[in-house]
């Protein structure tokens, strides 16, 4: 009855919206023991909580979108906020990134859709025009800078650290994606 495209997006909007409500409730609750690299250990607040971390490991390609605008003056504006019972504060660039999240699990969904409908026959792969798959690549090379950028902190920035692995795994697939699309619909012109 429903697609994958737009089953996965509404999913993965739900779980990015509760952890971006519930991050500051677990920030506030929860010490961790971080370690800088001096090998001193201290009791704080690691930013982002694990609830957070997982939300952006899973949807590392609309962080690298949000990041984007990161040292904009506005970045940080809070763009809608509720000082009731559960308390909720989304910024422009928290805003990005459920976008991100959105668009991100709906090209997935439509891709597995237009699998799914060609299992049963036979057809031709179209080739996409050049400049959304060069845009494509291009935020591929993007997610991999950032990605490794992630990767190489410090001990101290460790939940950056780990979320920049993942960041590494959505590198290679749309690297491999984009690249492989791309050097196909180059030979077929």
């Amino acid at each position: 009855m429903f697609g994958w495209r737009w089953t996965l997006p509404v999913l993965q909007l739900a779980i990015a919206l509760a952890a971006l409500v519930y991050a500051p409730y677990e920030l506030r609750a929860r010490y961790h023991v971080v370690g800088d690299d001096f090998m001193l250990l201290g009791y704080r607040s690691v930013f982002p909580p694990p609830t957070l971390r997982f939300a952006y490991a899973i949807n590392f390609p609309a962080v690298s979108a949000a990041y984007l605008v990161q040292f904009a003056s506005r970045a940080n504006r809070e763009v809608f906020r509720y000082q009731g019972s559960p308390f909720v504060s989304l910024s422009v660039q928290n805003c990005i990134f459920l976008a991100g999240v959105g668009v991100l699990w709906y090209l997935i969904g439509r891709m597995l859709d237009r699998r799914k409908r060609a299992l049963g026959k036979t057809v031709r792969p179209k080739s996409s025009g050049l400049v959304p798959l060069a845009i494509g690549f291009l935020f591929a090379v993007g997610v991999d800078a950032l990605a490794s950028f992630f990767a190489m902190l410090t001990d101290a920035d460790r939940p950056m650290r780990q979320i920049g692995f993942f960041g590494l795994a959505w590198a290679v697939s749309l690297l491999w994606y984009f690249g492989n699309n791309l050097i196909r619909a180059l030979r077929v012109r």
